[in-house]
């Protein structure tokens, strides 16, 4: 295998990191022995240690800085120096995942509609044949928690997909689907009463595997209100909702 592109390099990384600090160059080098480059010790040595001062510190931090704007949680954690240590963050999240990726499809979409439940909304799960690619649906949100009176016209609408996928990530096809879908939901809601005209209204689109960059730029630029599994693991976790997961039916 010839000398990988940068940000591969930096994907393996986050895969190999471990919980206790470890040097950058030192990670990268351990990383690059393990994939088999055809190269020689002393030439991987020299390729980690550039990698290390010109190049995978921007990448790791700029994916940090995306995932915190994205509000997806951090799964790693990188320092400032001119060589970083990296350190995995530990926390109770990939058990809880796994037991979100063992529910049955409509089981997650009963654990999305009860997420929104506990966050205000008057939430339910809505998934069946032909539904355009909606799942679960919650009004009355009202968007802050400080207990001040909001008319009921300015609540908060959520028009969600639940993708329970056990590692596929989804692509941004999946996503233009959805968004189709959840815009014909939303005129029909317009139409029978249930939300006005001018109510505001966010597509979401929650999985417990992960989306594809394609996927995550398209929701960035459209709005879309996306949560992948560790992130959603964290909701689970933050709002007590895990004597709820553990009642649920499984497939596996």
């Amino acid at each position: 295998m010839a000398r990988p592109a940068s940000n591969v390099i930096a994907t393996w990384c986050i895969e190999f990191v471990t919980p206790n600090a470890e040097r950058l160059d030192e990670l990268c080098f351990r990383v690059l022995l393990s994939k088999g480059i055809q190269l020689s010790q002393d030439e991987l040595l020299e390729v980690a240690e550039e990698e290390s001062r010109r190049f995978l510190p921007t990448i790791l931090r700029n994916i940090v800085a995306d995932e915190r704007a994205d509000g997806v949680v951090e799964s790693f954690e990188i320092d400032d120096e001119l060589i970083p240590y990296l350190r995995k963050l530990n926390s109770p999240l990939p058990e809880i995942l796994s037991q979100l990726k063992r529910l049955t499809p409509k089981a997650f979409e009963d654990m999305c509609a009860k997420i929104l439940e506990s966050l205000g909304g008057d939430s339910t799960s809505s998934g069946k044949p032909n539904d355009g690619g909606v799942d679960f649906t919650s009004f009355n949100m009202a968007g802050h928690a400080s207990g001040l009176p909001v008319p009921a016209s300015a609540k908060i609408a959520v028009i969600g997909q639940a993708k329970r996928y056990t590692n596929s990530k989804i692509g941004e096809t999946a996503l233009r689907e959805f968004v189709g879908g959840a815009l014909r939901r939303q005129k029909e809601l317009e139409k029978n009463g249930a939300i006005g005209g001018l109510s505001p209204v966010i597509f979401a689109f929650w999985t417990t595997s992960d989306l594809d960059n394609g996927a995550k730029a398209y929701s960035r630029d459209m709005g879309v209100w996306f949560m992948g599994g560790l992130t959603l693991a964290s909701y689970v976790e933050q709002l007590h909702l895990r004597s709820y997961l553990t009642a649920l039916p499984t497939e596996i």
